[in-house]
């Protein structure tokens, strides 16, 4: 199904080595992160989408994208950054990398971090199963 060379895991990877340096940099500098998208396309080219609106809306504009141009056979893996509030009193934010692949590999990647006047404080990394988005998937899987 997927001829680019590598495993889903690696092009899940290459995903996330573009999408957490971007995310973690604008945290650190802002404390805040517009949803960002990012997207492999069947040549194992990296693209980048953003979304309009308020935080929700542009994640639903990026995903919405991605299920085009999936269905256009067009993408083998995409990825969106986000942020989500974490209930952890030590860890309340989070960055989290939400990333799925054509042939059906979801994950999640969280990065707690806490913010004190401008410094930011990043926390061990995690990951943690996809999201089994169902009807919102990016790929429809038989």
């Amino acid at each position: 199904m997927n001829e680019l060379p590598g495993t889903p895991a690696d092009q899940l990877n290459a995903l996330l080595r573009l999408l957490l340096p971007f995310a973690r940099g604008s945290v650190a500098a802002t404390g805040e992160l517009d949803p960002l998208g990012a997207t492999m396309a069947v040549d194992g080219e990296l693209e980048t989408a953003q979304g309009d609106g308020e935080s929700d809306e542009a994640l639903r504009s990026i995903r919405s994208g991605f299920r085009e141009r999936a269905g256009r056979g067009e993408v083998v893996a995409v990825g969106v950054a986000s942020l989500v509030a974490l209930d952890d009193d030590a860890w309340p934010h989070g960055v989290r990398i939400e990333l799925e692949h054509l042939e059906g590999t979801e994950l999640t990647l969280i990065h707690p971090y806490r913010r004190a006047e401008d410094a930011t404080t990043w926390g061990e990394p995690f990951r943690m199963p996809g999201p089994g988005r169902g009807e919102d998937a990016t790929f429809v899987h038989d």
